[in-house]
C-alpha cells in the first residue's frame, strides 16, 4: 500500500493510497465503494484484470450515477467515456463524454492524469478522500471519496479504468 498523501494543512486531499484490493479494501468505509469493490473482483480477470466487456450495468443500478469510464488512447492519454449523472452534477462540468481531463479540468488535470497513469501502468488501484476545492473554489464544500479499478485489454495491460464516487456533502 502507498499514501502519498494525507493533509494535515486544511488542503483538499485528506488520503490517497494506491494498490491492491487487498490493500485498499481496509480504508474504505463507504458501502457504495465495498459494493464497487466487490463487483470488480467479482468478475472474470483474464492476465489478472478484468475488462469492460465484463461489466454489466444492470447488476449494479445503485453505483451508476457515480461511476466513470475512462478510456486509454493508444498514445497514452485518457478520455472519459462516459460519468455517472451525480458525477457530472457535483463537479458542474456538462456531459464529460469523449473529452479529456485536461479538457475539464485545465491546469488542475494533474490531480487526476497522476493517480490515472500509476492505475494504467501498475495495474494498481486507488482511493482518494478529498474535496473539490482543487478542482472548483465553489464546490469545496463538496467532500468525495473515489476508488479507481484498473480494466485489462485480456493481454494484461490496462486500457480502461472504471471509477466510483462516494460524495459526502454538496
Amino acid at each position: 500500500m502507498d499514501s502519498d498523501r494525507s493533509s494535515k494543512d486544511g488542503s483538499s486531499i485528506m488520503q490517497e493510497h494506491f494498490g491492491s484490493p487487498t490493500d485498499i479494501r481496509p480504508l474504505l468505509d463507504s458501502s457504495v465503494l465495498w459494493e464497487a469493490l466487490d463487483y470488480w473482483e467479482a468478475l472474470p480477470a483474464v492476465n489478472g484484470l478484468p475488462g469492460r466487456s465484463d461489466i454489466d450495468p444492470m447488476k449494479i443500478p445503485r453505483l451508476l450515477p457515480t461511476t466513470f469510464l475512462v478510456d486509454i488512447e493508444e498514445n497514452g492519454d485518457f478520455r472519459y467515456r462516459l460519468a455517472g449523472t451525480m458525477v457530472e452534477d457535483r463537479y458542474q462540468v456538462g456531459a464529460i463524454k469523449g473529452l479529456t481531463p485536461r479538457d475539464l479540468m485545465g491546469d488542475a488535470a494533474e490531480n487526476v492524469l497522476g493517480p490515472y497513469r500509476r492505475v494504467r501502468d501498475e495495474g494498481v488501484m486507488f482511493y482518494r478522500e478529498a474535496t473539490l476545492d482543487w478542482f472548483h473554489q465553489a464546490r469545496r464544500f463538496v467532500r468525495y471519496k473515489v476508488l479507481l479499478m484498473p480494466l485489462g485489454d485480456g493481454d494484461g495491460r490496462v486500457d480502461m479504468i472504471i471509477g466510483v464516487h462516494h460524495f459526502i456533502a454538496g
